[in-house]
């Protein structure tokens, strides 16, 4: 993922499913790296409080980027 790419997630809404659960989250995705090769997104719940870094393929991005 380029940096363009990954600037252009930030503010999006997303579905994230939290390892070993069945719950899903309706996230916005706050930030984003790349370490060691894999990207991650900091997300933080639409509904409530907290920030997590999770992988890329956690969070299934559903919405437009709102600010």
């Amino acid at each position: 993922m380029t940096g363009k790419e990954m600037a252009d997630v930030l503010g999006h809404i997303g579905a994230w499913t939290p390892k070993g659960c069945s719950v899903i989250v309706r996230v916005k995705i706050v930030d984003v790296k790349s370490a060691y090769g894999r990207v991650r997104y900091q997300v933080t719940p639409t509904d409530g409080t907290g920030l997590q870094w999770v992988d890329e393929d956690a969070v299934h991005i559903t919405g437009p980027a709102i600010t």
